[in-house]
């Protein structure tokens, strides 16, 4: 029985591989009688500097960008503000005492501009059906401390009636520095009376 004739595209396959592995034959010859030629010290040197440049300028970039990082995790502006407040009753009027706290948590001096920052004091009238939060006023805060150091809490406060009595009241704190800004908001409202009446 004849073997079946090879195929076109068979013969064009073979003599494809064929070609390849001669031509990867070249390079492993001339690499092997390079090899037998005695080495050249000041190629061997440049190149062993050359591998050390490239070394250096990794650890040199791992470094700059660890560095940045750490840098803008740790010294960025960081506060905490707070309000602490409560509503005071006297002589038939409502009077809401607040304060206001602010610590630097951060590594890095914050710097606070008084334009922008303010208290907020809203007002809920429970003699309507459906109150609703309405602006009283905004108060300047903290205008005594220009900045605040790190690991430093400041402080401010004050006390503003309410134009109703029978009210809750809502503060809203707002800090600005030159790239961030810092919020806190509460609402305060009044104790339910005791049994009997107010003593």
């Amino acid at each position: 029985m004849e073997p079946a004739p090879s195929s076109p595209r068979t013969g064009a396959t073979l003599a494809l591989v064929a070609g390849l592995v001669l031509v990867g034959m070249l390079p492993l010859g001339a690499e092997s009688a390079a090899s037998a030629a005695p080495p050249d010290p000041t190629k061997e040197a440049l190149e062993l500097v050359k591998l050390v440049c490239e070394i250096l300028a990794l650890i040199l970039g791992g470094l700059w960008v660890w560095f940045n990082y750490f840098r803008g995790r740790t010294h960025r502006p960081r506060l905490e503000p707070k309000i602490l407040a409560r509503l005071v009753p006297a002589n038939g009027k409502t009077f809401v005492k607040w304060t206001v706290q602010v610590k630097n948590v951060g590594l890095s001096k914050v710097e606070i501009q008084q334009k922008g920052t303010g208290l907020r004091v809203l007002y809920l009238d429970y003699a309507k059906p459906r109150p609703e939060p309405q602006h009283l006023v905004t108060l300047s805060v903290l205008e005594a401390h220009g900045w605040i150091e790190p690991g430093e809490t400041v402080e401010d406060s004050g006390i503003t009636q309410l134009p109703v009595a029978d009210a809750a009241a809502q503060l809203e704190l707002v800090l600005t520095g030159k790239r961030t800004m810092w919020g806190a908001k509460t609402i305060v409202t009044a104790e339910p009376p005791k049994e009997g009446g107010a003593s």
